[in-house]
């Protein structure tokens, strides 16, 4: 598994990526995960590690309710195979008074993400600025910046 952007990772097919709460506070015992918005496993005690055949590309929904009025957090890890990069680390502290949050994991296949290209505004969660010349992905066929990978997309 390579992480290609904030949310976003590429695996070979068939990889087994894991993805677990790691740690927290403030949140309810149970987490509730979803496939391409279908339930999947469901509901599962927050640390329970939930695993993910990638074999075509695949939507992770993971929500976390909040139980504490004074805020929570929590970070979850994600982690494939062994020899791709190191495990990822995605912390959430809570915003205001939000009861609960979700993200949403896009994992690719090396297949599905060659077919790309460089062209990163169509991979989710990837923020572009075609003004930012200095860190500006090229076209293959011209010179001319297509989009970002500075800042926090490296």
């Amino acid at each position: 598994m390579r992480r290609v952007s904030p949310l976003t990772y590429v695996a070979n097919v068939g990889e087994q990526i894991v993805v677990r709460i790691i740690q927290s506070t403030g949140i309810a015992s149970l987490v509730n995960y979803s496939i391409g918005g279908t339930p999947n496993p469901g509901s599962v005690p927050k640390a329970t590690p939930v695993t993910v055949s990638v074999t075509q590309p695949v939507l992770l929904g993971q929500t976390a309710f909040f139980t504490d009025p004074a805020g929570g957090s929590y970070t979850t890890q994600v982690s494939g195979d062994p020899g791709g990069d190191p495990p990822d680390h995605v912390p959430y502290d809570r915003a205001g008074t939000e009861a609960f949050h979700t993200m949403i994991y896009t994992f690719l296949t090396n297949t599905e993400f060659a077919k790309l290209g460089p062209d990163l505004t169509a991979l989710p969660n990837v923020d572009v600025d075609a003004n930012d010349s200095a860190n500006a992905v090229k076209s293959p066929k011209s010179d001319q910046p297509k989009a970002s990978r500075g800042g926090r997309n490296k």
